[in-house]
């Protein structure tokens, strides 16, 4: 680590020591609570219900809907959409906190103060292509914007302008004075590709009779330009050349604006295309949540970007040719190793290149459109996708050699991609094509031989963690009237809920075999399969929501512990209405799989046993309080465990970080935002398992 990061470091940490979170939130939300500890509603999402939770003495907060969480800088930083370097520079002169800047931290400022200059510049030109789109002179360039669909609204949103014939940029910037902004020549315009050099040694624009579309880092900063040619010059595309600011492989076109999307808006949903004009296309019919990759295969730092903002459900959309088609298989191999969910439309029924073609052609025609957006609402699953494309490659030519192969390919996709959620879709296609039958354990046996992965993005991700658990994943219908009104058209349906229900299914019907434990009413061995039953339905849905990589599993958690509190009202009127029991253990039977014979004899034995209704409120009251300790203790060892895996995450992301830091020492300033924020995760990980140590003694001496 360099002089420069030390500084930076120590003065974020002066920040943090010198104001709380709840100082910096409450200039933006209201806060209930007090001593330290708030909630309010997330600024960062569309919250009905306070979500966001505050802890001034750990120093973070997190909203327990969204997942958005950090320090008092990155609270500053996602509220105003700037760096986290930013939200330093500006907390220090808001909250006069006069921190001094000395030597190193002043180089610091000089290197960041240099991009910055690169932004407020691009901005300036930004301005001016904007301008010279609505002139009168260039209304040729409009009108090939109107024709292609593109309407003034479009215009705005995507902040597109105009690059005329003429060279202006230079002359612009010699007669103007550009205020806070350092000194630049011609050469740092030609260096961030807003001028070139022609072959006499003259300076032109570098961008010149072409549409001109801006392309901003996650921060709204325009980092450089893409442009398209109007009429046949070549190339027909022109991107910014890389540079400090301008980093392809980092970006993605429109992630600016997605970021600025609700939660309900976008469903941690993302949509990834080829081309900018597909992004723009699809916006047009109401879809707002696509980015595009500019003609690049996806890298990590693209994947970094990705699950640094929760988005884990990726839809493809790449072009409809081979190329297109070999391009989606790529990225399907490469994300599949990490943690994403990942579709793809179903491009069966095109007959165009993309999907910026396909809106054109059928522009008019709102029964292809709505075709067009059902298919992103019903992606195909990556194992179905796979599978068809095997089974386009041998054109349905089916013999004894070409269904031995499809059987083997079929076999493996399903091994390394396959959900039991996609269950019906396999088995209807081994009888319709191999006229084979294929049963739910040869699928469950696949899978639980399925191959797995342990390559990192900034974490751990092992996908054999949740091999078994399919994942509830459908999307919305989209009525003619949702497209009209352009609202969000995918819809992933939010796990905690059906959770909640499972666990709390399962709470019950252990709290009854507990009060009952003294009672012959149910053999041992009908005992143990209760208690195995109910355990392995907890376990499945705690697993499956501590897979996911998030902190959702802490809100179940909270959520139990309160209906532990609450539930003795609940468990006598069960006891109270014979007949809602009975219903409630048919249900049960039916959620987990219980035998037919094991089940009816459970009912039967309770219509007998007059003795439940009359059993004595101090007998329930021992065995809710022996329930709620041994919950407790349960809940505690497996956030305790849970922890341990995070701190061996963070800690792995420490090492690889800071090793990236030291091979790229030029570039180290960029480490910091993700340094700081391991630390405090670190931090917020030790104080979590002290505390749960010492809640583990008390628990364990009370039983």
């Amino acid at each position: 680590m360099n002089q420069n990061d030390k500084s930076l470091n120590g003065f974020f940490k002066e920040i943090k020591e010198r104001l709380t979170v709840s100082q910096i939130a409450n200039n933006f939300v209201q806060l209930i609570g007090s001593n330290g500890s708030f909630r309010a509603l997330c600024p960062f999402h569309a919250d009905s219900n306070p979500s966001l939770s505050i802890h001034d003495k750990k120093g973070v907060y997190k909203c327990f809907s969204c997942n958005t969480a950090g320090d008092l800088i990155s609270f500053y930083a996602n509220y105003k959409k700037i760096s986290y370097y930013q939200a330093a520079i500006k907390i220090n002169e808001e909250f006069n906190l006069g921190i001094s800047i000395n030597q190193n931290l002043s180089k610091a400022f000089k290197e960041q103060k240099k991009l910055e200059r690169v932004y407020k510049i691009n901005q300036i030109v930004s301005n001016l292509y904007t301008r010279f789109l609505k002139a009168e002179q260039n209304k040729d360039a409009l009108a090939y914007l109107l024709k292609r669909g593109i309407n003034q609204e479009i215009i705005d949103y995507f902040k597109i302008g105009y690059a005329p014939k003429e060279n202006f940029i230079n002359d612009y910037f010699l007669n103007h004075q550009i205020d806070d902004v350092d000194e630049f020549g011609t050469n740092d315009l030609g260096n961030w590709s807003l001028l070139s050099l022609n072959e006499t040694g003259e300076w032109n624009d570098f961008f010149k009779n072409r549409i001109i579309f801006p392309i901003c880092d996650p921060y709204n900063n325009i980092v450089g330009f893409s442009a398209r040619s109007v009429g046949n010059y070549t190339p027909k595309y022109l991107n910014s050349k890389d540079s400090d600011v301008f980093k392809k492989q980092e970006l993605l076109y429109n992630f600016n604006n997605v970021l600025k999307l609700s939660e309900q808006e976008t469903n941690k949903i993302i949509i990834i295309v080829e081309g900018f004009m597909d992004a723009i296309a699809l916006y047009k019919v109401g879809i707002k949540n696509v980015v595009a990759t500019m003609g690049v295969a996806l890298t990590t730092n693209h994947l970094e970007l990705l699950l640094k903002h929760q988005f884990k459900n990726i839809i493809f959309c790449f072009d409809n040719d081979q190329a297109g088609i070999s391009t989606t298989i790529n990225q399907i191999n490469k994300l599949a190793d990490y943690n994403f969910n990942i579709f793809v439309v179903d491009q069966s029924f095109w007959n165009t290149k993309d999907v910026d073609e396909y809106i054109l052609k059928y522009a008019n025609d709102q029964s292809k459109i709505a075709q067009l957006i059902n298919g992103f609402n019903e992606p195909l699953h990556i194992s179905v996708y796979l599978m068809l494309n095997e089974l386009k490659k041998i054109n349905n030519n089916l013999n004894s050699i070409t269904k031995i192969n499809l059987q083997q390919a079929w076999k493996k996709i399903i091994s390394n991609y396959g959900e039991m959620a996609q269950f019906d879709f396999y088995k209807q296609s081994f009888l319709d094509y191999l006229k084979i039958e294929l049963s739910q354990e040869d699928v469950k046996h696949w899978l639980f031989n399925k191959q797995t992965y342990t390559k990192s993005i900034k974490q751990d991700t092992n996908r054999s963690f949740n091999q078994n658990l399919a994942k509830d994943i459908s999307y919305k219908n989209v009525t003619e009237e949702y497209t009209k009104n352009k609202k969000p058209i995918t819809k992933i349906k939010d796990p905690i809920n059906d959770a909640k229900k499972k666990l709390e299914k399962a709470f019950y019907a252990y709290l009854l075999w507990i009060l009952k434990i003294n009672e012959v009413v149910i053999n041992q061995p009908l005992k143990v399969m209760i208690f195995k039953i109910i355990c392995e339905e907890i376990n499945e849905c705690l697993l499956f929501l501590s897979e996911r990589n998030e902190l959702v599993f802490l809100e179940i958690l909270e959520w139990l512990h309160e209906l532990l509190n609450v539930n003795q009202t609940k468990t006598i009127s069960l006891y109270n209405n014979k007949q809602e029991l009975i219903a409630f253990f048919n249900e049960f039977k039916s959620i987990n799989n219980i035998t037919h014979q094991f089940a009816n004899e459970l009912i039967i034995s309770l219509e007998i046993d007059q003795s439940i209704v009359d059993l004595k409120a101090n007998y329930t009251k021992r065995g809710h309080e022996f329930l709620i300790n041994k919950f407790n203790i349960a809940f505690v060892e497996f956030k305790k465990q849970y922890l341990n895996y995070e701190l061996k995450l963070e800690n792995k992301k420490l090492v690889e970080i800071t090793n990236q830091m030291i091979m790229d020492e030029n570039n180290a300033i960029k480490y910091n935002d993700i340094l700081g924020s391991i630390t405090n995760k670190i931090s917020e990980i030790n104080s979590s398992k002290n505390s749960l140590e010492a809640k583990l003694k008390i628990l364990n001496s009370n039983c």
